[in-house]
């Protein structure tokens, strides 16, 4: 039977052997996944993840089939979707220790208007960039120039 299609209904799936052969395989996949997640905190996360998933939707396994494959599948899966919401979660920053971290800053900066650094990067600024930046409030100004001239 093709890959994806699901199998008949008159053949059910007896979860006592599927959970048996199916745990026959943790110590190669938890190799597998300390190989991608790098931690084992984390791999231990991903084979528990898998095997969760695994065992929820082993009505769709179709017998007679690689059972080896489909865990495999199912692990990639997961950590693929663990890093892609990772890339897109949020950053979550304590406003405080910004504004004074940027006020800092900011001292700094007027304390030395002469250093090199300023005046490189005033030698380097168009007239009209640098007074779209000093109209800026002095956080985002900051930023800027941290984001900019720091990385």
């Amino acid at each position: 039977m093709p890959f994806g299609r699901r199998r008949s209904q008159s053949t059910p799936v007896d979860p006592d052997r599927f959970s048996a052969e199916a745990l026959e395989y943790l110590d190669a996949l938890y190799g597998t996944a300390v190989r991608l997640a790098r931690t084992a905190d984390a791999a231990q996360d991903l084979v528990q993840d898998t095997y969760l998933k695994a065992f929820r939707a082993r009505d769709r396994f179709v017998p007679g089939t690689n059972l080896k494959a489909w865990l495999y599948t199912i692990l990639h899966n997961t950590w693929r979707n663990r890093r892609r919401d990772r890339a897109r979660s949020r950053v979550e920053a304590d406003s405080e220790a910004v504004d004074l971290a940027a006020d800092q800053a900011g001292d700094m900066m007027s304390a030395a208007p002469d250093s090199p650094e300023a005046l490189l990067v005033n030698a380097a600024l168009s007239d009209e960039l640098r007074e779209a930046l000093n109209s800026l409030p002095e956080a985002f100004r900051e930023a800027i120039w941290l984001r900019t001239w720091k990385s």
